[in-house]
């Protein structure tokens, strides 16, 4: 009789612990239930001609930065062009997680609630933001100019428009003739990709989205 009410204590106390811990999933940063994007603004700047003799592209941009300040991930330029696409088409949108800054702390980077830009891609694909993407590879604040960023794009990631003088010619031209759009990454509503156009000879900068996730356990991951 007593072995069956300890039985029954025991028992509780483990669906009262169950419970607990599911209330409290996001405690652990080691949790790999809570990957998450990664996104950064480049710390460089580049004119219009972004496909430069065919030699660069933006995605190519974005990886190269990833990997100067180890940054573990797929990454893509938030762009838009005729001849390329467009986020909508060209990002990946599985799993449906959320979208962080980079926060460096001591020699580490994480990816943090505090940081999180949106919580799924139809809110990182929107024209309101949690926090504007003003941060680098190294998580570093961008606060010099330019403060402009090369996009053409909608907030829901399709691209805006297919004139010439809205891309520089898909990217390929730094005439100061021709104009390109650019977004404000200063900013957390609509004008972060879409605000105004900007001569080709200008310089700007880029977003980039990582397009696969960073797992928690390993050089990235959520802490609260």
């Amino acid at each position: 009789m007593f072995g069956h009410r300890t039985g029954v204590v025991w028992i509780g106390i483990l669906l009262l612990s169950s419970m607990f811990l599911i209330g409290q999933e996001s405690w652990s940063p080691y949790n790999p239930q809570l990957p998450g994007r990664a996104v950064f603004v480049t710390l460089t700047s580049i004119s219009g001609d972004i496909y430069l003799n065919g030699q660069i592209n933006p995605d190519l941009i974005c990886q190269g930065e990833a990997a100067t300040y180890d940054l573990p991930g797929i990454f893509k330029a938030w762009i838009s062009s005729p001849n390329r696409g467009s986020p909508f088409t060209k990002f990946n949108k599985s799993p449906d997680v959320g979208y962080y800054l980079v926060l460096l702390s001591g020699s580490e980077k994480y990816l943090t609630e505090s940081m999180r830009i949106a919580g799924n891609w139809s809110t990182f694909a929107s024209s309101s933001h949690e926090l504007p993407i003003d941060h680098g590879a190294d998580g570093s604040e961008v606060l010099a100019a330019p403060l402009i960023v090369w996009t053409n794009t909608r907030p829901a990631g399709t691209m805006y428009s297919v004139d010439t003088s809205a891309h520089c010619s898909n990217w390929s031209s730094n005439d100061p003739l021709m104009e390109g759009y650019t977004g404000l990454l200063t900013s957390t509503t609509a004008s972060w990709t879409l605000n105004t156009s900007t001569p080709c000879d200008m310089f700007a900068r880029l977003y980039c989205v990582q397009q696969d996730t960073s797992p928690l356990n390993t050089a990235l991951f959520i802490i609260p």
